[in-house]
């Protein structure tokens, strides 16, 4: 009996590590600093919008983009569905929501923005970029 619990205990880790190990290298793929270029919508440029040049990252489990923080939008913890993206949402108490989904491939990342101001006015944007290495970040 004592033989078949043990045998059930390490079924049970080795189960949860399969499990787990595919989040934890999505997470990987992300981690640290990249910089993208934002492109509007066709929608959103008849709003007024214009392209834009950002730099997030992903750190201790937390997301945040320096455009929007110098707008006042707090960084947040991000998720990373079974497909490999990610999906972070930043709030505002005065200018809104926005929605960051993005994927990493053919040594970049890209994705997709969506800013729901307190109006109700909807930004779309698309991002494509790369990874900021750590050696540029150190001479900033």
């Amino acid at each position: 009996m004592r033989q078949l619990r043990f045998m059930l205990g390490w079924t049970a880790v080795v189960l949860l590590s399969m499990l787990i190990t595919p989040l934890a290298r999505a997470d990987d793929a992300f981690a640290g600093g990249w910089q993208v270029h934002c492109t509007p919508r066709s929608a959103t440029v008849a709003l007024g919008a214009d392209v834009f040049d950002d730099g997030f990252l992903f750190e201790n489990n937390q997301f945040s983009a320096q455009a929007y923080a110098a707008m006042g939008f707090t960084p947040a913890g991000y998720t990373v569905d079974s497909t490999g993206k990610f999906t972070a949402t930043l709030t505002s108490t005065d200018r809104g929501t926005v929605v960051w989904k993005g994927r990493v491939g053919n040594g970049g990342i890209y994705g997709w923005i969506t800013w729901t101001k307190p109006d109700g006015t909807i930004f779309k944007y698309t991002y494509t970029g790369s990874a900021v290495s750590s050696e540029a970040s150190a001479m900033d």
